[in-house]
Formats: C-alpha cells, structure tokens, sequence
C-alpha cells in the first residue's frame, strides 16, 4: 500500500517484512531439497527459522547428516578369514 502513514505504515511495513523473511527462507529450503534430491550434500539449510519451519530446517539438517555418515559394513569372510 502506498501513501499510508501511521498504524497503517507499521502494519504494512511489518507484513512486508514477514513476508520477505518467509520468502527467503522458502527458497533457502528448497536450495537445499533440491540439492539434496540430486545428490549434493554440501548444502545447507542457513537461515534462522522459527516455529515449523525450524522444524521443516531440522528434519532436512537430519536427513542430510544421516546420509553423510559412512555405513558400518562387515568384512567378507568374517573378519579375515578366507571365504570358502
């Protein structure tokens, strides 16, 4: 809204400004899925969250580090010795 002063200058203001911040941390959001999704695991979600959104940032920060960590895989023939 233009030309506006007053209550209605803050309020306006400040709904500009949420929805700046959410915008902002959408796309961050999905910067990282999309990297994610294609097998970048470099990325990382930065932006300070709040609310469900902090818990949308853990959730991909979990399945990011859960994918990062090497599998525990046995050794074939049982820890040395030969296969038969």
């Amino acid at each position: 809204m233009r030309d506006v002063a007053g209550s209605w200058k803050d309020l306006t203001d400040d709904a500009n400004f949420m929805a700046g911040t959410l915008t902002g941390q959408v796309r961050d959001i999905a910067f990282v899925t999309t990297a994610v999704a294609t097998g970048d695991l470099s990325k990382k979600v930065m932006m300070d969250m709040c609310g469900e959104l902090l818990k949308l940032k853990d959730s991909i920060s979990f399945a990011r580090s859960d994918r990062e960590r090497p599998l525990d895989v046995e050794p074939v023939g049982g820890g040395g010795t030969d296969a038969v």
